[in-house]
Parts: structure tokens; sequence; C-alpha cells
């Protein structure tokens, strides 16, 4: 039975079902390493998080020199989705980034010495992408297809060493892969879904609004970067010329047009209609770079400083408003969710209800919140409970918010026909830092 313990509290998204592993095998490291609290969260997500820089700067540094690779990483702040969202949410999608650069820095380190422990250590770098997310494919397709078409690439990478990259690989991924074969409705119902939201009108309609999709959230991502580098750039005018003759720029052209053609194959069959810009993320976290590669008249401390000086500051206000945001918040009735009162919610419960045995909880973002707050009490999210269900001992608990109910006590109690509802109700939890709002949540006190 999966519990809600992959699902955990409101500092990071809650891991479901249908994610690849890699992340949940990671934080229950983290777990096993630091107990089940908020620095084992906060651990894991900055660790990836420093990694992701730390990969940008090694890619960097034998491309553009010591001061470039420094501007490059220190650029990613500039990304809203790194920057803001990424400190906020999007776990995987973090760890998809840094293992992306980490493959980036791995297969230029094996361009400038191709020994054996580098293709083992870039297979091995392939299948932990796929074992953070499918969509690392796109990456790899744009990697492969570039070091092909790059004669200077492809007469050092493709030889016979790549077999130890294949064999890592599918080493690797081959266990997780087997289970995918087989459960692959399941592993990719629920990114599916949100790539087809609003594809339900014609082809030609799903075809425009999934090719605007795509290339709003390109524009969406890089728009504050590309900003910040026009303001700087256009006091060197006579420095713009582009260079594509070099190998590391045709290397990152072809890759990037490789990546927007298989976006395009796949938005062709007309049943995506909606791509988000943190889907992108993995392969445009290197634009500083690949403009300094692209523009290499750029690459000079007159054109470094001015941009980390607005990379600091904002590096201080992302510092500063994190903090304002939860704690401000209530004044402008903007509540997000951590001001969501589930430790509030948990204390009610306990007191309330102190024989409850377990809880079944109708959405996973409370049912990880409420195990966070009492790991004792056996917690689970409803739609795995009615998929695989378990049998109970004594009365549990049902509790989900009052926005999500719609019918899922009855779905619950279908499982257990004789089953008696003891208690039921609705309670009313003020937010937290609240100046009076409250999130309902409805109850139900089953006896099997």
């Amino acid at each position: 039975m999966n519990r809600s313990r992959r699902s955990h509290s409101r500092i990071c998204k809650p891991a479901t079902a249908r994610s690849p592993p890699l992340y949940s095998w990671l934080q229950w490291l983290t777990f096993s390493s630091f107990g089940f609290n908020v620095f084992s969260f906060a651990l894991l997500k900055n660790l990836i998080l420093f990694a992701l820089y730390a990969c940008t700067y090694f890619v960097a540094r034998p491309l553009v020199g010591i001061g470039g690779a420094i501007t490059a990483s220190a650029s990613m702040l500039l990304f809203p989705e790194i920057a803001w969202e990424s400190q906020r949410d999007l776990t995987h999608t973090v760890l998809l980034t840094t293992i992306a650069s980490g493959t980036l820095w791995c297969y230029f380190a094996m361009l400038r010495k191709p020994s054996c422990w580098r293709y083992a250590l870039f297979g091995a770098l392939i299948a932990c992408g796929l074992l953070s997310k499918y969509n690392f494919t796109i990456f790899i397709g744009g990697l492969a297809c570039a070091s092909l078409l790059v004669p200077e690439h492809r007469a050092i990478v493709w030889n016979r060493k790549l077999l130890i990259t294949t064999a890592v690989a599918l080493l690797l991924f081959m266990p997780h892969g087997y289970w995918l074969l087989t459960h692959l409705a399941e592993a990719s119902g629920g990114t599916l879904a949100k790539m087809r939201e609003g594809a339900k009108a014609s082809y030609a309609h799903n075809l425009l609004r999934g090719f605007g999709s795509m290339l709003g959230g390109a524009i969406e991502f890089v728009t504050p970067m590309w900003l910040v580098y026009l303001f700087v750039v256009r006091r060197h005018p006579g420095q713009t010329s582009i260079d594509t003759r070099g190998t590391t720029a045709r290397f990152f052209l072809i890759s990037y047009a490789t990546f927007f053609a298989l976006m395009c194959i796949i938005l062709l069959s007309g049943h995506i209609s909606n791509i988000k810009g943190r889907w992108l993320q993995q392969i445009l976290f290197p634009v500083p770079l690949v403009l300094f590669v692209l523009f290499p008249a750029l690459a000079r401390t007159e054109v470094y400083r001015p941009i980390l000086r607005v990379v600091a500051a904002l590096a201080i206000l992302i510092l500063v408003a994190i903090p304002l945001r939860v704690q401000l918040g209530p004044y402008f009735n903007s509540y997000s969710r951590s001001h969501h009162p589930y430790p509030q919610l948990s204390r009610e419960l306990a007191q309330r209800f102190p024989q409850a045995t377990a809880m079944i909880v109708g959405e996973k973002l409370a049912a990880g919140n409420l195990y966070f707050q009492r790991p004792s009490i056996p917690t689970y999210i409803l739609d795995r409970f009615l998929a695989h269900p378990t049998a109970l001992r004594g009365p549990f608990l049902f509790v989900t918010p009052s926005s999500t109910h719609h019918g899922q006590l009855d779905s619950l109690l279908r499982l257990y026909p004789n089953a008696k509802v003891k208690q039921q109700g609705q309670l009313d939890i003020p937010y937290q830092k609240s100046r009076g709002p409250t999130m309902a949540f409805d109850y139900a006190l089953i006896e099997p």
C-alpha cells in the first residue's frame, strides 16, 4: 500500500505514483540520515539547487573562461522558474535540470578526454535523468543529434566506448523501465492530462494552442534574463556580432533546433495543447552560456560585472521576498500553501478523535501534511486506497478539504458496505497568520 509518506509538506511538491522514483529515493535517504522533518526537506532541495549552479559553472568554465562561467551560472537567477518557483516548488523539475547540467558537463569532459569512466558516468547520468522525469528523453535526443551532426564531436564521442554508456544506462534504468512498460497509463496519465488541458477542440485549434503555449512558455522563461542582457549589451554595440563557425556554437544551435523539433513532433499529434514553461527548464537553463558562446566578443569583464550586480541585487531581493510573502500575504488576502492550517487541523483531529487508528485523506497535499504532523498514524491518499484497498482495524478518519469532497466519502463507503459513520461534520480552521479567513475540511469517523 502506498502511504502518503511519499507526499510531503508544504515546502515541496508532493510526489505521486506517476512520478519517476529518483527524487523519492533521495528524499528517503535524507529522512534516514536526518529524520522526518523540515530540515530534511530543505536540505535535499538546496543541495540539488547548489549542484545545478556548480555543474553549470563547470560546464561553462572550459568554454568561456572563469568570468563567463560565473556569470552564466549566476544568470540562472534571472529565470523566474529557477530563482522563485524552484525555491517553493518543482522538486522533480529541479532534479531533472541539475542532472541535465551534469550530463552536459560530462559530455564536454568526454570530448576533452574520452576515458572509459567518463562514458560510464555519462550512462549513469542518462539513467538518473530518466529516473527523474521521462521528458529527459528530449534533452538526450537533442544532445545525441548534435553530437552526430557536428563532425568534430562525432569523431570523438561515437566509438565503441558508447557501449559502456549504453550498458550502464540500461542496467540502472531497467528495473524501473520494466515497471514503466507494464504501467504505462499510470506513469504517464498525470502529465498527459495536464498537457491535454483544453485539447477538446479541433485539430487546428489544438495545434495553434499547443505551439502558442510552447512559444509563450519559452519567452516567459527567458524574458527577465534577455532584458537584463540587452540593457547591458546596448552599451557595447560593436561587440554583438554572432559567430556560428565554432564547433561549440554549432553544437548548441543544432541541439536547440533538435529540442524544439522534437517538441513540434509531439504537438503535431494534435493531442497536446498545453506546454508549460517549467517543462522547458531542462533545455533553457544554459541559455546564458549559449549567448556567450554565440557572441564571443561579449565574454569580457565589462559585460560580466553589471550582470552580476543585477543578479546579486535580485538574490537579496528573493531572500527577503520569500519570507515576507508568507508574513505579509494575509494583509492582502493572499494565502499560499504555507498558510494552510495543517498543524492546527492535526491537533484538532487528535483531540477530537484519539481513538482513530488511521487516516484516509481525499487530497494528496493534505495527506502529506497531515502525515508530516503525525507520522505515527498510518495515512493513506484516497485514490490510491481505492485502487489498492487494505483492511483497517478499528475506527479510522476520513478527512478532505471541503473544496475537493464531491462524493469522495461515498466512494470510500462502497468499499465498506457494513461500515458505520459514527461522526461526521466540517471543521473551519483559520489560516496560519490569518486575519480571519478559514479553510474548511470535511471529516467522518468510520467504524469498519
